[in-house]
């Protein structure tokens, strides 16, 4: 799931932003056994996020 805004400078330029998230239902975890322990190799987190953030820049005529 995720949201972006853009605004426009120039009618050729624009910037933009965009946050994504991401929630896990079920995650799975990677373990190594060994003489009776349990090595944890890797533990995914339960959410997670992006953001992003950018220039546009459109070339030829504008519209």
């Amino acid at each position: 799931m995720g949201v972006g805004a853009a605004v426009r400078v120039h009618p050729r330029v624009a910037l933009f932003a965009m946050l994504q998230g991401l929630a896990a239902l079920q995650r799975g975890t990677f373990v190594v056994r060994r003489a009776g322990t349990d090595v944890v190799l890797f533990d995914p987190g339960v959410a997670s996020a992006r953001l992003a953030l950018g220039v546009e820049v459109r070339l030829g005529e504008p519209r």
